[in-house]
Parts: C-alpha cells; sequence; structure tokens
C-alpha cells in the first residue's frame, strides 16, 4: 500500500474498510455521523443532516468537496466490494446462534448452496393408477335364457298378455 492518505487515493481505488474513515479528514463529529449514516445505512444527504442537527444546505455544500466525496465513494465502494463476505459471515453466524430450529434450517440450506453443496430436495412420487370394468365374466356353457315362458290359454286369440289385459273402453283388468 502507498503512504497515501485516503483522500489523496484514486476515486475507483478501493482501501480495505479498516483503512477508510471519516474521522481524519478535518470534519466536524456531526458531519462525521451524518456521512457514516449515509454511507453504511443508506440514508439520503437531506435525512442524515436533519437527523444530526445540520442544515441540510451547509452538509451539502461540505460532501461536494472533492476530498470529501472522494473518501465517501471510497467508504461505499469498500462496503459494496464486501457486501457479499460480509452477508455470507453474518448468515453462518446467525445459523450457529439462532434460537429458531427453521432460521437455523434455511440458513443452513443457503450456505450449502453457496458453498455448491446441493440441498437435500423433497421429492414427491405421483403414481398414476387406472382402474377399468370390463364386465362380469361367467363360466357356464350355456347362456341363461331369462324370457318369461309362453303359455297359451284356451281364451288366447293370440294376443300377447299385456294386450289382453286391456280393454277396449280404456279401462285396464288384471292379466292373469
Amino acid at each position: 500500500m502507498t503512504d497515501n492518505t485516503p483522500a489523496e487515493q484514486e476515486e475507483g481505488e478501493a482501501l480495505p474498510p479498516a483503512d477508510i474513515s471519516f474521522h481524519d479528514i478535518g470534519l466536524h463529529p456531526q458531519s462525521v455521523k451524518a456521512l457514516e449514516a449515509m454511507a453504511y445505512e443508506g440514508m439520503s444527504l437531506h435525512l442524515a443532516a436533519k437527523r444530526e442537527g445540520i442544515r441540510p444546505d451547509n452538509f451539502a455544500r461540505t460532501f461536494n468537496k472533492p476530498h470529501i466525496r472522494r473518501v465517501y465513494n471510497q467508504v461505499v465502494k469498500a462496503i459494496r466490494d464486501n457486501a457479499a463476505a460480509q452477508a455470507y459471515v453474518r448468515n453462518v453466524n446467525l445459523a450457529q446462534s439462532s434460537n429458531s430450529d427453521h432460521v437455523k434450517a434455511d440458513l443452513n440450506k443457503w450456505i450449502a448452496g453457496v458453498d455448491g453443496i446441493a440441498a437435500v430436495k423433497r421429492v414427491e412420487g405421483r403414481m398414476h393408477h387406472q382402474h377399468s370394468f370390463g364386465g362380469f365374466d361367467y363360466d357356464d356353457d350355456e347362456p341363461v335364457d331369462v324370457t318369461p315362458e309362453d303359455t297359451q290359454s284356451p281364451a288366447d286369440d293370440g294376443a300377447s298378455p299385456i294386450e289382453q289385459g286391456v280393454s277396449g273402453d280404456g279401462g285396464t283388468h288384471d292379466v292373469e
């Protein structure tokens, strides 16, 4: 690393987060807290200024100074560059220290996925059955005849038993 102070570093260069600080650039502590709120909490310039009791227009003038803006951009770049590693470490710590088994299980699945270990997936097997009915099968060789036997009575003139039960006047008579 060079002997440059954070304010003298190139804007695109990212310093390790421990080497970057708003405290070393000669600002009032309220301005330092407002800059930290903007960088670390994602707060807007006006909200950070109001929270620290600074007039937003004065803080905007301070923020727009090139050496202040350069340090701010380096801090934000360092935060973004290390965001994945920081999230991983936070999730590992939470997976180990959480009181909830559900949280532990979900975080361990996430960690395993990040580490390239395939998470156990729930396998749901579905069996499709189809039933069909082909009718009854009888072993009897001769078919069963269910038609009634024709018996001729002496008064039968060839009419069927149903026709015999109906008289010509529309009335019905009992069939014998």
